[in-house]
């Protein structure tokens, strides 16, 4: 998988790349979502709001409790 992240970097000018999913509340709603991100020297930006660790082949966003994003993790 590195070295898919260091091609699919290079292919757009950057250092690096990588994948994270992340837990946010908007109101009294959690939701998760995974994202692709670049590495531009010491700056970091989102590339794709795409994950494909937690979606396969689909938008990785979804409404969830924080018990259910942790379980997500595992």
């Amino acid at each position: 998988m590195i070295a898919v992240h260091k091609r699919h970097a290079s292919f757009h000018g950057a250092d690096d790349q990588t994948e994270r999913i992340a837990l946010y509340q908007l109101g009294d709603q959690h939701s998760w979502s995974g994202f692709q991100l670049l590495r531009y020297g010491k700056r970091w930006v989102i590339s794709q709001l795409f994950s494909a660790f937690v979606s396969g082949s689909g938008p990785g966003v979804g409404k969830t409790t924080p018990a259910e994003y942790e379980g997500k993790l595992k």
